[in-house]
């Protein structure tokens, strides 16, 4: 059987457990105030950014960036020297050559989430169609800016989005700056040939040809450009389901193959062997040969950056614009002179 301690040895024995107890919480308070200041350092390096899914804090200069839209985002970033740790594909994409030894993250519509766990990304760009389901998720892995199209127009708003997402606002204002100048520079070797210049832009598709019109995102670049529409690409909005159609375009049956006639016809096609073979399927029909575009000799083909992409995209469409419209045109006029 124990004895009962002394009085003096209680006391003591009190001081000490008092002691422990003030050094415990001190101990605490302090874990409690290093955590509170790594959480205030950690805010106070990101930058917070106002996208379609709402408000997302990400780093100030983001260096393991995973790309999900490999339209406008993935564009954009390539064209601002950003190379993704890992980025969804398209098939047939003028993007494809620039992304040797980057990571397939899957389709844009079906991107892994393991995959990127696995690439620890610090900054995740999708786009609100194929993404918008997943952003919860999306979120938890690193933080997410989700961009969203609708209409031709958007496009330099993504752009600004996403360079502002990484940090490179300035490169960016100046990248939507020369593609206004380069655009000043075809108004003024067209000159007095803009006025009035009708563009037609086909897109060959699986089942059918596609009409693109005035608010798709080539008919914006052409607006831009000054040049006209013919009257059966003047939409620039196209509702369908309580939706504007992301490409703004009216597909046509082979009978409606007159709504093509303009000054210059562009068609959109895909490099592969059956995009090629419906090519030369539209070229056999007898009504064809009847556009007055055709018979001028003033058909060009052109590759899928016409649909949609950010400034690489752009500007290749000015490259076009430039080689179709311009030298062609002034070599005409030279060996018409001759």
């Amino acid at each position: 059987m124990l004895k009962a301690l002394p009085s003096n040895s209680n006391r003591l024995l009190k001081i000490a457990l008092l002691f422990i107890f003030t050094l415990a919480i001190v101990s605490a308070c302090g874990k409690s105030h290093s955590n509170f200041s790594d959480e205030i350092s950690l805010r106070s390096n990101c930058r917070r950014i106002q996208h379609y899914m709402g408000e997302s804090c990400i780093p100030v200069n983001p260096q393991r960036v995973a790309i999900l839209d490999a339209d406008i985002s993935l564009d954009t970033a390539l064209a601002l020297g950003v190379k993704p740790i890992g980025t969804t594909r398209h098939e047939s994409s003028y993007l494809n050559a620039k992304l040797n030894k980057v990571p397939s993250l899957g389709k844009p519509q079906t991107p892994s989430l393991e995959a990127i766990v696995a690439l620890k990304p610090d900054l995740i760009l999708g786009f609100s169609w194929y993404h918008k389901n997943i952003y919860d998720q999306l979120a938890q892995i690193a933080p997410t800016v989700i961009t969203n199209y609708e209409h031709g127009s958007d496009t330099k708003k993504i752009i600004t989005l996403v360079g502002s997402a990484l940090g490179k606002e300035a490169a960016t204002q100046q990248l939507i700056a020369n593609y206004f100048a380069r655009l000043a520079e075809f108004k003024s070797k067209m000159g007095s040939r803009l006025q009035n210049y009708q563009v037609s832009v086909v897109r060959i598709q699986e089942n059918n040809f596609g009409l693109l019109q005035r608010g798709s995102y080539s008919g914006v670049i052409l607006e831009d450009a000054g040049l006209s529409r013919p009257a059966s690409q003047q939409y620039s909005e196209v509702h369908k389901a309580g939706r504007v159609w992301r490409h703004i375009q009216i597909n046509i049956s082979n009978e409606r193959i007159p709504d093509l006639d303009a000054d210059a016809l562009f068609i959109v096609a895909s490099e592969d062997t059956d995009s090629q073979q419906r090519v030369e399927t539209l070229k056999a029909n007898p009504l064809w040969s009847k556009l007055n575009v055709v018979q001028q000799g003033k058909v060009y083909q052109v590759s899928d950056y016409w649909l949609v992409g950010g400034p690489i995209a752009l500007n290749l469409v000015i490259d076009d614009l430039f080689k179709y419209l311009v030298s062609s045109e002034n070599e005409t006029a030279s060996l018409a002179q001759n």
